[in-house]
């Protein structure tokens, strides 16, 4: 799966305002696309850089330069097929940002654009991305609808166009994810040649009050499905016909001249009850639409003793949901503000100030208790309040087993520094939950909720639960000094994931404390916090580091106490490159590469190029094994191993760069339900099958309508496990199915797997067992799993990591598993 949408929200306004500027004249070489006011013009354009409907991934470090293109394209609407053709006859120059052929092995693109009819696609633009750069270069096809750039380096590339409508891409894609790339090698003009699709429509008029067209207005239309948006003109008839992608669609236009207010089809000021507009494949939607009228609000806000609140700045935002308010005002000297021009519906009302201070009307810091503000046509809405009156909290915190005081604590911005009391004032009056974060790491954080009463000062006590810590130092191996910066994450051993103390890093002197954690064993994972840091990533072994998870010390900590861990010798780094290819040896792009399972979201993952080529630097001069994982294919470690710990490992040399090329293969599919106990499916989630000896995430996928679907690398034994949202709260768990729901297979029997070798593994068969195509479910027959709500690590109890049945993944599937949990 490509990174998308990288610019989204940053570049909108960008856009928006070139879409609507008035073109200059046209650039030599360049058509004049503007269009004549009478006609209906279409575009596209996406919040995300692109001036499209379609999300893309532009480069990290060329983003300035995307921004100002996008802005560039959006400046020129696109010229309907149905309105005259520009003046230019002769395709205009590449504008390119890919380098300096001068200093660079080039080649070109070059091809003809011809519209669903077959005829020339005249003046269409055309966009070429560099598939690993993601720099762009764009021209415009000449009337025949040829175009060429050159000096591209070499390299494959994403080419798209557009015509009047939503984004296209070669060939015949509407995605850029779907999209085939062109590959340019040295001195070689490659051919692409291209038809447009027909493309659906959203068409309708839009009115006034009075019943006149409203010419001029910028209509979007917003995908449900996709994010991203297409839009249009009205003409003088106030007619507009946006070209769009099949889809569901929202239609909005701001109907007001720099207000920002926007209005929804039909007749809505709020994103959340706008109407839905369904496109069918090559058909026609009519959204018609009249201006909402617009009515006044006015009011006035003062302190809680009565004296105006000059300064305060004023919003107003669609009751309902997300939706375009008017611009904020300010409160003048008087503490008065008046919004004279909102469009007519229900409001929420707020104040802030340059203290940080904010409320709702009527007098409440509870958005959900704001008071609903009514704008009607032609009257005059008024909306008065006052600063609430503040007061203040004094808190205390007690250890939660043997209620001593807790010397050492902070609230908000306010430490105790070892009094073993804090202070929060300045708090409206109100409900408000007050955040505790412990400096020493010697208790979990937590939370309390109080209610502020205006004048006075609220007592409370807290019990914060202990909590684990490991302490240790962390050196160059060569000189014994300290090392600053290297960060270290305790890994639970067989349930690798986010890890405890993620952010721990080493002072000046080398010294770290991790935590907190609970109770329980880790291994310590070494990573320097820069990227240029000279030193590698390691295991911390008993006498340096390791590139083997299994030699890695293992740290017992309890709550309430602190570990100490052997020292850290930190090792010069060396890398990892090599190529990433699929069954048929075609490399793979967007595959990613790691040194630990990707659900472990750690740094130094790399993702490979359109070639197939990845690079894993800041590595140990260890052996390690890698992991890899790519859409549509089994996630694996190096040599085609289900099971890190036999998986064939590369070894890193100090200053030296390790070269390793894979094969991944699509495995298995496995797939099923997935449950709460009486039938509740889950809001959201993800499933897990995890190796069963090593615990490492092998195949995971997203809940959709409870129903989950994944690629595993068949002949490893796997368990489940799950994290789940149900009822707004996260949680996590092992199934454990009942042991009489399938019967073991006959004697003898045992599935086999495929290493990427071709070699055959014969895998034993613990119960309960699931063949391919077969059912597994948890019902009657026994006992159902049970996850109890997680502490606040996240880490499960150690009960948790014993259950969980096991399964063998066939070579063939699909392998079937329906999850029925119940949640305690």
């Amino acid at each position: 799966m490509r990174l998308t949408g990288l610019l989204r929200g940053t570049t909108a306004a960008i856009l928006l305002l070139g879409v609507l500027a008035t073109p200059a004249a046209a650039a030599p070489g360049r058509p004049d696309t503007t269009p004549d006011r009478a006609s209906t013009t279409t575009g596209s354009a996406a919040p995300d850089g692109t001036a499209s409907g379609q999300s893309t991934r532009p480069s990290s470090t060329a983003y300035a330069g995307v921004a100002v293109r996008a802005a560039r394209l959006a400046a020129t609407p696109e010229q309907d097929r149905r309105t005259r053709p520009p003046r230019a006859t002769a395709a205009g120059p590449a504008r390119t940002a890919t380098g300096d052929p001068a200093t660079t092995a080039t080649g070109g693109i070059s091809g003809r654009l011809t519209l669903e009819s077959g005829a020339a696609a005249s003046y269409a633009q055309v966009l070429v991305r560099n598939a690993d750069t993601w720099d762009i270069a764009d021209t415009w096809a000449d009337e025949d609808g040829r175009f060429a750039f050159g000096g591209l380096p070499v390299g494959n590339y994403i080419v798209s166009y557009r015509s009047g409508g939503p984004e296209q891409f070669y060939r015949q894609r509407k995605y850029d994810e779907d999209a085939d790339l062109v590959a340019v090698t040295t001195g070689q003009t490659t051919t692409v040649n291209d038809q447009f699709l027909p493309t659906s429509t959203i068409t309708g008029q839009i009115r006034d009050g009075a019943g006149n067209p409203v010419p001029d207005l910028l209509i979007s239309a917003n995908s449900v499905d996709r994010g991203g948006w297409n839009w249009g003109m009205t003409d003088a008839d106030g007619r507009y016909a946006v070209a769009v992608w099949p889809g569901t669609y929202t239609v909005s236009f701001d109907p007001i001249a720099d207000s920002y207010q926007t209005q929804f089809v039909p007749g809505e000021i709020s994103e959340t009850a706008a109407g839905r507009f369904t496109v069918p494949e090559n058909g026609t939607v009519v959204a018609n639409d009249t201006l909402l009228p617009t009515g006044t609000v006015t009011g006035r806000l003062t302190t809680a003793s009565g004296q105006p609140a000059a300064g305060a700045e004023v919003h107003l935002s669609a009751f309902d949901g997300p939706g375009g308010g008017p611009e904020w005002q300010h409160t003048d000297g008087t503490g008065s503000f008046t919004f004279p021009t909102v469009l007519v519906g229900t409001y929420r009302a707020g104040f802030s100030d340059s203290e940080n201070r904010s409320q709702y009307y009527k007098g409440t810091i509870d958005e959900a208790a704001a008071t609903p503000v009514v704008v009607t046509a032609g009257n005059t809405t008024t909306v008065n309040d006052s600063w609430l009156g503040t007061g203040s909290v004094r808190v205390r915190a007690t250890d939660s087993v043997t209620g001593a005081p807790v010397p050492n604590f902070c609230v908000q911005d306010g430490c105790s520094n070892g009094t073993g009391v804090v202070v929060a004032e300045g708090l409206p009056q109100g409900r408000h939950e007050l955040y505790l974060y412990i400096p020493d790491k010697d208790y979990w954080w937590d939370s309390l909720t109080v209610d502020v009463v205006a004048g006075e000062t609220v007592e409370a006590t807290i019990r914060l639960r202990p909590a684990a810590r490991i302490t240790t130092t962390i050196v160059d191996r060569s000189t014994g000094k300290g090392v600053a910066d290297i960060c270290l994450d305790a890994l639970v051993p067989m349930n690798i994931r986010e890890p405890e103390g993620r952010g721990d890093c080493s002072d000046a002197t080398g010294k770290i404390v991790v935590g907190p954690l609970e109770s329980g064993s880790y291994r310590l994972f070494a990573v320097p916090m820069s990227f240029d840091s000279p030193y590698g990533r390691q295991w911390v072994g008993t006498a340096g580091g390791t590139g083997d998870e299994r030699e890695a010390v293992t740290v017992t900590t309890a709550a309430g106490s602190m570990a100490g861990a052997p020292k850290v010798l930190l090792d010069r780094a060396g890398s990892i490159t090599g190529r990433v290819l699929d069954g048929a040896g075609a490399p793979l792009r967007d595959a990613q590469v790691s040194v630990v399972p990707r659900y472990y979201l750690g740094e130094g993952e790399a993702w490979t190029g359109s070639d197939g080529q990845y690079r894993i630097d800041r590595l140990g001069p260890y052996r390690w094994p890698l992991f890899y994982s790519a859409d549509g294919f089994a996630p694996q470690w190096s040599g085609g191993a289900g099971n890190r710990y036999e998986a064939q490992t590369i070894q890193v040399t100090v200053g030296g760069t390790a070269s390793f090329d894979t094969r991944l293969s699509t495995g298995t599919e496995v797939t099923g339900t997935f449950t709460i106990a009486g039938g509740v499916v889950p809001e959201g989630g993800t499933v897990f099958a995890r190796n069963a000896a090593t615990g490492d995430s092998v195949g995971m996928d997203g809940l959709r309508n409870g129903r989950y679907t994944m690629r595993v690398l068949p002949g490893q034994k796997i368990r489940f496990s799950y994290e789940v949202d149900v009822d707004g709260e996260r949680h996590r768990g092992w199934f454990s199915p009942p042991v009489t729901s399938t019967p073991p297979p006959p004697p003898g029997r045992r599935p086999t797997g495929n290493s990427a070798a071709g070699a055959t593994a014969p895998a034993p068969v613990d119960p309960p067992t699931a063949t391919a195509g077969a059912a597994v479910e948890a019902g009657s027959g026994g006992p159902i799993a049970t996850a109890t709500r997680p502490p606040v690590s996240g880490n499960p109890t150690p009960t948790e990591r014993r259950v969980g049945g096991v399964y063998v993944v066939p070579a063939t599937g699909p392998l079937i598993v329906n999850i029925t949990v119940s949640l305690n």
